[in-house]
């Protein structure tokens, strides 16, 4: 099990409601159809029993990851084995996911919406290292899958949250709560984490164009640990009881800064593939690790 990093990213291609939870950076979502997120709490066709494991992408439904080796780290209710002296516990069921298993990675899946529609997300979200950042990304889904060059590389939409940083617009938080909601434009995806027509290596923009025709809504938000008894969850989006957020939990009375909606607009097409991301920020300068219910 690797050390993991201060920050994360989670990852949507898109219409999503989700439930994130601790660690690394944890995520729990809630799904009812191809319309909604799938498997949030990441309780179907797991019925192990050890405090954590590693499974292949394909053995977690509706859930995949840039890790080049397939993994996603699932863990159960645990005492001192992720936090020394304190208590882990999923905030929804009995497994949630660490955001980063062997390496720095995104999680995510594919969720099918219907044009014209709103979609509320939710998700809850638990430090492991002191404050742990992660970000939400919702956009379209690409013809290839978000990747990386390399078991050390960045995938597309890490190298997006880094792009982010070095303008300026966010930053590795060192207090929780809800922070900055952003729009990125980028180019088209391209295999091992490049995008299309991108020589001159500039894949994104703040404004649209014919250039950057790929529009991503990212939020950001950070969660404190514990350092005894069990660790928090911060709530976020639907998620969230009240404009402070649920009882118990870190990182919610700014929920309601921001409207937790998503609308999405078509052009003559019945529904449309978009994609969700979760991704830990790491704590290194324009660095950015990917995760959900998440650790």
């Amino acid at each position: 099990m690797q050390k993991k990093l201060s920050v994360k990213v989670c990852g949507l291609l898109l219409g999503l409601c989700l439930t994130v939870g601790v660690g690394a950076g944890t995520v729990h979502a809630e799904g009812v159809d191809n319309r909604k997120l799938q498997n949030g709490s990441f309780e179907e066709e797991q019925d192990w029993t050890d405090y954590y494991k590693q499974p292949n992408q394909s053995a977690v439904p509706g859930w995949n990851t840039t890790d080049t080796n397939g993994a996603i780290e699932l863990f159960r209710e645990n005492s001192g084995k992720y936090i020394g002296g304190v208590t882990l516990s999923p905030a929804k069921g009995d497994y949630a996911a660490e955001l980063n298993a062997q390496q720095e990675s995104t999680l995510y899946q594919y969720v099918t919406t219907t044009p014209f529609s709103v979609y509320e997300w939710g998700l809850d979200h638990g430090a492991r290292n002191g404050t742990d950042t992660m970000a939400l990304v919702i956009g379209p889904k690409q013809t290839v899958n978000p990747s990386k060059p390399n078991s050390n590389g960045r995938d597309q939409l890490m190298q997006m949250v880094d792009w982010l940083i070095e303008q300026g617009k966010t930053s590795v938080k060192t207090s929780a709560g809800l922070g900055e909601q952003l729009t990125v434009y980028s180019k088209k995806f391209d295999i091992k984490g490049t995008f299309k027509d991108n020589a001159g290596n500039n894949a994104f923009s703040l404004t649209p164009s014919s250039v950057y025709t790929e529009e991503w809504q990212i939020w950001i938000m950070a969660d404190s640990r514990a350092t005894s008894g069990t660790n928090p969850w911060g709530s976020y989006g639907s998620n969230a009881e009240g404009s402070a957020g649920s009882t118990g939990a870190s990182g919610n009375t700014e929920v309601e800064l921001y409207p937790q909606q998503i609308h999405r607009k078509s052009t003559g097409v019945a529904k449309v593939r978009r994609q969700v991301m979760f991704l830990p920020l790491n704590q290194r300068i324009q660095v950015i690790a990917t995760g959900w219910d998440c650790l």
